[in-house]
């Protein structure tokens, strides 16, 4: 659920459950996605959820670099300095 609304059926989420670790995929993030996001698993023996929020930070820029396969560490450094470069030039 994101923001306590069902999006099971929703064509922008694809939810993975591999040996008991579920995972959910969000196609195209934006701002909009931001939110508290829910995971409920049952069973035999009953029920669990977790809460998670998730703020989109950004934008698109960051995804791009993520789905090209550079490192989280490089990308977090890139956007530090880009981030002070902009402070310094306010």
């Amino acid at each position: 659920m994101k923001n306590k609304m069902v999006i099971e059926n929703d064509p922008r989420y694809r939810m993975f459950s591999n040996q008991s670790v579920c995972t959910l995929e969000i196609r195209k993030p934006s701002p909009y996605d931001g939110g508290t996001y829910t995971c409920r698993a049952v069973n035999d023996l009953g029920e669990a959820e977790v809460d998670c929020k998730f703020e989109v930070k950004g934008g698109i820029t960051f995804f791009r670099l993520l789905m090209q396969g550079v490192p989280l560490s490089v990308i977090d450094s890139y956007l530090r300095e880009r981030n002070a470069s902009k402070q310094e030039r306010a």
